[in-house]
Parts: C-alpha cells; sequence; structure tokens
C-alpha cells in the first residue's frame, strides 16, 4: 500500500460515501442456476437495489429497486447499517433475537419472481421480467418471516403470533395455520430460544402439502422490564428474558397438513431444545435437532409428520459443550445424511445412515470444517470453508467420495481458492459456478464469479474505493505467541494476534499501545467473531489503522475461547465453567509480548472491547495488577447471572451448579481493584446485554469511591456501536479523545 496523502479522521470514517463502497448482501442464486443475485447499497446511503447476473447472457441486470416502496429510504435500512430505530412500545417481540435485516428476497421456483420483505411494509410479489410488483396483502398489520413454498403457490408468514397462508394466484385469500396464540402461547417465534432457532421458525415440506412449526409457552419466562429513557411518562419495555436458571419456553413442534394438524412426539426428551429443524426430500420425515438444557447431549431426531412417532437417530455429547451448527443435509434418497462434529475437537465431516451407522468419515486432517456450502450429490463432492494455519484466511475447500465394492472411496480434500485473504462461496444449483465474497483486512468485499475449479470468469461487483486508497490502510503483521502456561492441555495450542504499528515511527522513541478484544466465544458461523481475521471489517479497523497514523500501536490477541471454530473444540474449552479466566491469562501473555518490543512504552498500553469484549476490559482493568493504564468498555456484561441463559450456560452452566464460577467471574466483586482512568458506555435501548449491567457496577464504584467516565446513549441498541452513522461516529469520537488523554 502507497503511503497515504490523508490522514483518517472519525468524521470521514463515519460518513459518506462509506469509504468501504458499496455493500453487497444477500447473496443467493435463482433456483435454475441462471441469476447470481444480490442486494447492492449505494456508499453514498440513498439507494439499495436486487442486483443479478445473468450467467447464460455474461451480463448484469437490476431485478428490484427498493426505492419504488413509497416511504423507503435506502439510507435508513442498507444491509451492514446500523439501524437506530426502536421496536413500538410494548412489541413483546423479543428484540435480542436478530432477524436476517431489513431488507430480504426470496426467487419463486420459477426462477421468474421475487418475494421482497423490507420492514415497514408488506412483501412485494416481483415479477422482473415484466417490471410489476404487487403487494402480498392490502391488510396494514405488520406481517413477518414470510416464506415462498417449494411449488411458488402460496406464501406463508405471521402476524401478531400466529402463521397464515395465502395463495400467489390472484384472488387468493388469506387463511390461518394456527388460532388464537398470543404472547404467552406464541406460534412460528422463536423469540426467547437465545442463538437456538434465529430465523425462521416455520419449515414448508418439500412437496409443499404441509407445513411444520413450533408453538412455545412463555407464561413460565421472567419477564425484563427496562425503562424508556426518553419517556415522559416514565414508561417500561417489557420483555421475555430468561436468564441462567430461569424457566425457559416449553416448545412443541406441530405439523398442518390440510386441515389436520399433527403434533410431533418429543415426550422423550423433556426440558429439550428444538435446535434445527430440516425436512427430508420423501416430504414425510423430518429431522430434528433436540440438545439438552445443559447442552452438552444432542440427538439427531427422525420424526414421522403423519402419525408423529419419532425415534434417535444419532447422539453426540461432550464433556463440556455441543455447538450446533447447520452442516448436516440429506441426501436425495432420504436414507443418507451429511454430518459434522468435533468430537475429536476439528470438526470433520462424516455420512451415516438414518439408523444412525456411519457409512464414511470424508476429513480427518488439520484443518476443520468451518461450514458446509453445498452437497453435490451427483458428482461426489462437498464444498465447505476453512481457515488453513495460520488461521487468518478462509478458503473454499472440497472433499470428493464415491461409492465402492468395499464402502466409500475417500479423495483427499483440495483447497480451492488460493488468493490471501477471506473467500466466502455461494454455489450455484447445478454446481457449476460459485459467487466468490472476497476481502482482505484493508481491502473491502468485492463479488466475483467463479468456476468449481477456483476461476475467475467475471468480476461482478469490482467495489472499486479510490477514495480509500489516499488514506494508506496498512497491512497488519500477523504472529504466533505461546499462551499463557496454566498447566492445561490448551497449553500446546498458540495463540495468534495481530499488530499495527505507530506510522512514521522513530527510532529509540516510546509509544503507547490500545489492545483491541473480544475473546468470547460464539458457536457456528463463519467464524467470524474472532479479531485477527485477513477480512474486512470496518469497525473498528478502520478507527484502529486511524489510531496508527496518530501514533499508537494497534494490537488484537484471540485467545482461548476466541469463536474457536478453526481451532478445534480443544481450544475453546479450557473456559468451560469460568468465563474470563483463561481468556484474561491469554491476553496479559500478549502484554508480556508487548513490553518485548523497544518502541512500546509498557506504562501506557490501554484496552477497548465491546460486548463481550467489554467484559473482557473490565476484566483487564480490575484483575490484571494494573497491566492497563487505560480502559474502555461498551455495552459490557459485567455479571453472567444477568445474561441471557442459553448462551451463558452454554458455557458456565447454571447459577446453582456454579456458583462459584459465577461469582469469580461477577466484575463487580473487583470494583475496588480499579486504579486507572476507565470509560463505560451503555445504549439505554440494549436488548441484548441490558443497561443494568453498567448500572449496577457503577453503584458499586460509588460504594468504593472510585472514579468512571460514564456515556450513556439513551436511544441506542447493542449493534448501534458496531455499525456505521452519526450516531457511532459521535461514539468513537468521544473513545478517540479518552485514549488520547489518557495515554499520551
Amino acid at each position: 500500500m502507497k503511503a497515504p496523502t490523508e490522514k483518517l479522521s472519525v468524521n470521514r470514517i463515519y460518513d459518506y460515501p462509506n469509504l468501504s463502497g458499496d455493500s453487497i448482501s444477500n447473496i443467493n442464486w435463482s433456483p435454475d442456476g441462471r441469476y447470481l443475485s444480490y442486494i447492492l447499497g449505494d456508499r453514498n446511503g440513498d439507494k439499495a437495489e436486487i442486483r443479478a447476473y445473468d450467467v447464460n447472457n455474461r451480463e448484469g441486470l437490476t431485478l428490484f429497486d427498493f426505492s419504488s416502496l413509497s416511504g423507503s429510504t435506502a439510507a435508513a435500512s442498507l444491509p451492514g447499517q446500523a439501524l437506530d430505530g426502536l421496536t413500538p412500545l410494548h412489541d413483546w417481540r423479543s428484540r435480542r433475537v436478530q432477524s436476517a435485516g431489513p431488507m430480504q428476497y426470496q426467487w419463486f421456483p420459477t426462477g421468474q419472481l421475487l418475494l421482497v420483505s423490507v420492514a415497514g411494509h408488506a412483501p412485494q410479489i416481483v415479477d422482473f421480467a415484466q417490471s410489476r410488483q404487487v403487494p402480498m396483502t392490502n391488510d396494514k398489520t405488520p406481517v413477518r418471516d414470510a416464506q415462498v413454498s417449494p411449488d411458488g403457490r402460496f406464501i406463508s408468514f405471521v402476524r401478531g403470533w400466529d402463521l397464515w397462508l395465502k395463495g400467489v394466484a390472484y384472488g387468493s385469500r388469506e387463511f390461518p395455520v394456527t388460532y388464537a396464540s398470543s404472547e404467552q402461547f406464541r406460534s412460528a417465534t422463536g423469540d426467547s430460544m437465545g442463538d437456538l432457532l434465529v430465523g425462521f421458525t416455520h419449515w414448508w415440506s418439500p412437496d409443499s402439502q404441509a407445513v411444520a412449526y413450533i408453538q412455545t409457552d412463555e407464561s413460565q419466562v421472567p419477564i425484563f422490564w427496562y425503562a424508556n429513557l426518553t419517556s415522559k411518562t416514565g414508561q417500561n419495555r417489557p420483555e421475555r428474558y430468561p436468564q441462567p436458571g430461569d424457566p425457559n419456553p416449553t416448545i412443541v413442534l406441530k405439523v398442518a397438513r390440510g386441515p389436520r394438524t399433527i403434533m410431533i412426539d418429543t415426550s422423550k426428551w423433556p426440558g429439550y431444545y428444538i435446535a434445527r429443524v430440516m425436512w427430508l426430500p420423501d416430504a414425510r420425515h423430518i429431522a430434528l435437532q433436540m440438545l439438552n438444557r445443559e447442552q452438552d447431549e444432542l440427538q439427531v431426531v427422525l420424526a414421522d409428520s403423519y402419525t408423529g412417532a419419532t425415534r434417535t437417530v444419532l447422539v453426540e455429547k461432550d464433556p463440556y459443550w455441543i455447538n450446533v451448527v447447520d452442516d448436516w443435509r440429506f441426501f436425495s434418497d432420504s436414507r443418507r445424511f451429511l454430518w459434522s462434529s468435533e468430537r475429536d475437537s476439528l470438526r470433520n465431516l462424516y455420512i451415516y445412515d438414518i439408523n444412525g451407522t456411519q457409512l464414511a468419515q470424508l476429513t480427518d486432517g488439520a484443518e476443520a470444517c468451518i461450514s458446509v456450502r453445498g452437497l453435490d450429490e451427483k458428482n461426489g463432492a462437498v464444498y465447505y470453508q476453512v481457515f488453513p494455519e495460520p488461521h487468518t484466511d478462509a478458503m473454499l475447500s472440497r472433499v470428493d467420495f464415491a461409492t465402492g465394492p468395499d464402502g466409500y472411496d475417500i479423495s483427499a480434500p483440495e483447497t480451492i481458492t488460493t488468493e490471501p485473504g477471506s473467500h466466502f462461496a455461494h454455489i450455484s444449483p447445478d454446481f457449476e459456478y460459485f459467487g466468490d465474497f472476497f476481502s482482505t483486512a484493508i481491502r473491502p468485499p468485492c463479488l466475483d464469479l467463479r468456476n468449481m475449479a477456483g476461476e475467475r470468469v467475471h468480476p461482478i461487483e469490482t467495489n472499486r474505493t479510490e477514495e480509500l486508497a489516499r488514506y494508506g490502510l496498512r497491512d497488519y503483521t500477523f504472529q504466533s505467541h505461546e499462551p499463557a502456561q496454566l498447566g492445561i492441555p490448551s497449553d500446546r495450542m498458540k495463540v495468534y494476534s495481530k499488530l499495527l504499528e505507530p506510522a512514521r515511527r522513530e527510532k529509540g522513541k516510546k509509544y503507547p499501545v490500545i489492545v483491541y478484544v473480544y475473546g468470547g466465544p460464539l458457536p457456528g458461523g463463519f467464524g467470524l467473531a474472532r479479531n485477527v481475521l485477513n477480512y474486512w471489517r470496518p469497525v473498528p479497523e478502520m478507527w484502529l489503522q486511524m489510531m496508527a497514523q496518530s501514533g499508537f500501536g494497534v494490537f488484537t490477541l484471540d485467545n482461548r475461547g476466541s469463536n474457536a471454530a478453526a481451532r478445534g473444540h480443544d481450544f475453546e474449552t479450557p473456559i468451560h465453567r469460568q468465563l474470563g479466566h483463561v481468556e484474561l491469562a491469554d491476553q496479559l501473555a500478549g502484554v508480556e509480548y508487548l513490553k518485548t518490543l523497544d518502541w512500546v512504552d509498557p506504562d501506557r498500553i490501554g484496552i477497548l472491547g465491546g460486548s463481550f469484549g467489554g467484559f473482557m476490559t473490565l476484566n483487564a482493568m480490575m484483575r490484571s495488577d494494573n497491566a492497563f493504564r487505560a480502559g474502555c468498555a461498551f455495552a459490557a456484561v459485567t455479571d453472567w447471572r444477568e445474561y441471557d441463559a442459553v448462551y451463558t450456560e452454554r458455557y458456565m452452566q447454571t447459577p446453582r451448579s456454579n456458583p462459584e464460577g459465577y461469582e469469580e467471574s461477577s466484575i463487580r466483586n473487583y470494583a475496588s481493584q480499579l486504579e486507572n482512568p476507565l470509560l463505560l458506555i451503555h445504549g439505554g435501548s440494549d436488548p441484548n446485554v441490558h443497561l443494568q449491567h453498567t448500572i449496577e457496577l457503577i453503584e458499586k464504584f460509588i460504594i468504593e469511591g472510585k472514579e468512571y467516565g460514564l456515556l450513556i446513549y439513551p436511544n441506542q441498541v447493542h449493534m448501534s456501536f458496531f455499525g456505521m452513522g452519526q450516531s457511532p461516529a459521535r461514539l468513537w469520537t468521544r473513545i478517540t479523545k479518552f485514549f488520547k488523554e489518557a495515554l499520551t
């Protein structure tokens, strides 16, 4: 990267045109494999379109312009942008469960129609070839979770707390699938499931003759009331929010087939979560993943949708916990399925039959399968994401299999993408091409069409960012370290970091360093909750680049427990029942490394983090014998007894079974040990980490006579701090001022 001609500033980072260029999201393929589609958000923040690339004619086209919806403003809801709006008062739908986004679309099976959903508008049926669109419904009552049936004849959706259907043909009426559901007894709504069953909670059968859906009894789930800080009448907002040890919703699965409704028999698994649901291709059977509350046992259960009868197919057990992912795929014969497991630490791929017999192990190498991207049954291949060592770059891999006289013949896995950076593949239904969503730590995402050998066929969205080049973003130095030596088996595993030295560093001069931390576990996904990645993440990476331009060193280390999908289960299990202990020890090992660098001032090291990273920041400021001169924590958990039950119990179990672990991890217990400057920031409307976490810590500081800085953003939610826009700009302006005053 050539030398910068301009220096970054907070105002420029968060202003338009977006330095990340155009946003590319919701990448999908038409069912016939002709169109690679995506939502393109203009870098100026005022336009969004559904775009597509026609692989037959080698041309791009616009399928839908979101500005065609009256009152729609792209700048307020572009994918990847911060949303500052509040949920209406007393809307009981949990705001902790993140929806897929404010703009969504689905293909009809013909490949000629789209169902377009935008928050605040009725879903639209779009015939892009004829440039026509009609609302799915004229009823003004809001709907959510709209889905097109596999045959394209019906659309299902949730209105209020009930599941509804509507025919697509002109004049078709709407009719309810469920009746008289309520806030306490909900249909097709997974709101109190933490990070389980997010997204849709009803599923069409492949033949479009039946719909499976969950029903939950929330009546025993405690209500959390949090204040509307801008209300003139002191109103509060209610939310069903089970904390560790609290009653969870009771969950059942039902199947509506014509006038009949069948209850799936899950009585053999009392208290279990229905973690995943999938129809088999035969359109009769449904597969469920049943996870016990302790989250250390997962059963794959096969259900008969006609009778409700169930049987166990496969059981996974783990002495710590099981990470639930979405890697399973059923073969067209409905007799076999693809499965992934971390039973050997690294996640590997297997083929099982529906009697639970393992037919083949497809992978067993040094690279964990992060996410299955496609099962090509015809050609005998599975495509999946990997992060090869040093686990910074995401690549697409392939493993081939074939049936032989003695079982399966398995070929050695092959890595398809090779260019350094992060490649996330979206594979066409016919397995002829894939859309390559590619970025690096200093290069915003672009979208290319590639063939299945990995060769570029056509650049679809180059996303040129000429202005960004003027700021001269610099490459990080990625490296490995020994972790803290704690006398446990994972001590032998390397931890990885990235470092950015101060710009124009002068020999013999000492400089301050900011440590940016997340450090928390997260199951599934693409393994992107880590920080040490060669992947474009504008927040907070551009701010960190700005601070390096201003004379700060910037350092990030992924401790044990950090979204360990790429490292294997053994890398994350040391945190079991003791959140914050091993993680902090590894971060302090990183500080010791920094102190060996001749340009680092050991007395001017600061730390910054949000959410779990906020917890880690507070942990470091009060439990590290003043290793950090200053710290800033935003949206921080301060006591795990008051966070989400599903997430917390996975790692800590319940307060009743692990009282010592919860007590030791409570940041409030260490308030007396705060000695250095600390800035606390929280959103007053945060539905994920409630404001009470910060308020209760402040109460301890007052008792102990400790000084602290505090910023409360009344109308901000949890993800506001991780997004773009004016509110985050004000936040990061204050953080910049804090560190410049505390460390220089």
